[in-house]
């Protein structure tokens, strides 16, 4: 579920270590010079803070039926806490994945959101890539 440009970006920076890295690529060693790759992209991958209004609206649609905040609350929370790291996992999502993330956030239930997101964003964070392990 992992977005083009996030797997372009992985691509490209694991081949430049490779290109770079003078013995074995299937040892410890190699492993270490492409660890920050995956990292690195999702850096580059972020979304503006537009792409995740849906999201947002879900989230706090969700908390303000609830009762558990207003709209405007939730809105001021995530905007001091949860949105960078929307951001990064948004921008590192394909449609497909993004889609997924949206139904499960229309599906919240009261109590624990924050868990509940999280819970949601996990198997598709997970599925991003395959890294062996």
């Amino acid at each position: 579920m992992a977005s083009p440009e996030m797997l372009r970006r992985t691509a490209s920076c694991s081949r430049a270590a490779l290109d770079k890295f003078d013995g074995d690529p299937f040892t410890s060693a190699y492993a270490a010079e492409v660890s920050r790759c995956g990292s690195s992209a999702l850096d580059a991958v972020v979304v503006k803070v537009e792409e995740i209004t849906p999201y947002v609206t879900a989230i706090c649609g969700r908390m303000a039926r609830c009762g558990e905040a207003t709209y405007d609350e939730c809105r001021g929370e995530l905007g001091n806490g949860l949105a960078p790291h929307l951001e990064r996992a948004v921008g590192a999502m394909n449609r497909r994945g993004r889609m997924a993330f949206e139904v499960c956030l229309k599906n919240l239930s009261c109590g624990d959101v924050g868990s509940q997101v999280v819970s949601c964003l996990e198997p598709i964070m997970e599925g991003l890539l395959w890294l062996p392990g």
